[in-house]
């Protein structure tokens, strides 16, 4: 039995050699463009998200001046129209038609006692919440907005209260 030369043994490990610097080459470079596609796909998501963000906050700010149009043109109402509280309840019905997002509007004398609201149910004590107390306090004509508080109703609900002074 003859064995092959030494020469052969050096071509097939010459051609093992060649094959694993090549494939090691392909995988590096596969791996490098992985990276750098990860990175592309990575910051135009962050991009997006971002303009995402940008334009929530845009609309959010945009829904909060128009809600507060509504509590300026309901507090106009108020103090240049006599209006009586059935038709002050009317109209605050109204605007609650026109907004989905508004739970509630309600009008408090100076000691926080309601006067009128948009429900048909016994009428909570307000006079301890934040925005009542907040807008008691205050001398200048500023819009509040509180902190998420649990409704005091019948089947209660999550809210925040943007509040104005009716004078």
């Amino acid at each position: 039995m003859t064995f092959p030369s030494h020469s052969f043994f050096r071509v097939i490990i010459l051609f093992l050699v060649a094959g694993l610097v090549t494939f090691t080459t392909f995988f590096y470079q596969y791996q490098h463009s992985v990276a750098i596609y990860e990175e592309k796909v990575f910051e135009q998501v962050s991009q997006r998200s971002s303009a995402l963000a940008i334009k929530q906050r845009e609309i959010v700010r945009a829904k909060m001046f128009e809600l507060d149009r509504v509590l300026l043109t309901l507090r106009d109402a108020i103090q240049n129209e006599h209006f009586t509280l059935n038709q002050l309840e009317e109209l605050m019905l109204l605007q609650k038609s026109y907004h989905q997002e508004i739970a509630d509007f309600l009008l408090l004398d100076e000691t926080g006692k309601m006067i009128a609201w948009t429900r048909s149910e016994p009428m909570p004590d307000v006079a301890d919440r934040d925005y009542f107390q907040w807008q008691r306090l205050q001398t200048q004509d500023r819009v509040f907005l509180s902190s998420v508080q649990i409704a005091r109703v019948e089947e209660p609900f999550s809210f925040f209260a943007m509040s104005r002074k009716d004078h």
